[in-house]
């Protein structure tokens, strides 16, 4: 008898999360490598490919799980009501792996802030919204506690640039920019951080998450994508925001976070957190 065609579709798409996997393990173990010989800057370009291999297999798995995921004509993933390119996005790959770290600093004192203000067992979505706006109005009166909320922002904002200066020489700001000037303890950095990322995404391709949890990575790269905080990040790196269109920024983020949250909430129909 002839497999149906959507259980073929998810076997191929666990097979290319496996293969995703194993090559991030191979991409890291050379980075290691280099790493060893002081070859930095191929050896951080090559951690990051580890990364965005991690993340591809990630939206893999992903579709495994959701009945309703296909592949595109055009090569694209189409899951969860909208489509995802594993084989060509490298920034949607790094937002798949460094957005949820994101949401939970953000989360973390968020929840907090809730349990202090409502007895256990009441929570609800408006106590959440209500929640997120003050911690933002909070992040925007101190400065340094923003910088600290989305620091895995500012490194998702830069990435795909440094990872570029990793692999080729480059002329900026009147010298010569060579692969070798990299420095070797941002190298240990990354190696340390994609390490624990693919051992992570290995369990979640044995093991799974609890449910429901799984669909915390299509949300944060949602919501990441609607409030537009990579590109505020990358302008932030370079300089181009002054202390007052910052906090401008903040708030005009902060109002787009609260009507995705307020849509997250119609749309799931959720009475209690």
């Amino acid at each position: 008898m002839m497999e149906p065609h959507g259980r073929r579709e998810e076997r191929l798409m666990r097979s290319l999360a496996e293969a995703a996997l194993e090559n991030a393990e191979s991409l890291l173990f050379d980075s290691q490598v280099l790493y060893g010989n002081r070859s930095f800057g191929h050896d951080f370009a090559l951690a990051v490919l580890a990364e965005e291999e991690c993340g591809k297999a990630t939206i893999m798995w992903l579709a495994t799980l959701d009945k309703t995921a296909r592949f595109t004509k055009d090569r694209k993933v189409w899951l969860g009501g909208r489509s995802y390119e594993p084989f060509a996005s490298h920034p949607m790959k790094q937002t798949v792996q460094l957005g949820p770290s994101f949401l939970l600093n953000l989360q973390e004192p968020v929840l907090k802030g809730i349990q202090q203000e409502q007895q256990p067992g009441t929570l609800n979505p408006i106590a959440m919204i209500s929640s997120v706006d003050k911690y933002f109005e909070q992040l925007i009166a101190h400065p340094e506690r923003l910088l600290e909320a989305v620091k895995p922002l500012i490194e998702l904002g830069g990435l795909e640039p440094e990872k570029q200066s990793g692999l080729y020489v480059d002329f900026s700001k009147g010298k010569i920019v060579k692969p070798s000037g990299f420095l070797g303890s941002r190298c240990q950095e990354v190696i340390e951080r994609v390490s624990k990322e693919v051992e992570s995404t290995r369990n979640r391709l044995r093991k799974g998450l609890p449910s429901g949890l799984e669909g915390i990575f299509p949300m944060v790269y949602s919501l990441i994508e609607q409030i537009e905080l990579v590109e505020f990040t990358k302008k932030w790196r370079a300089g181009k925001l002054s202390p007052s269109r910052t906090q401008r920024e903040v708030r005009r983020m902060k109002a787009k976070l609260i009507v995705s949250l307020q849509e997250l909430v119609r749309k799931h129909k959720l009475e209690s957190i």
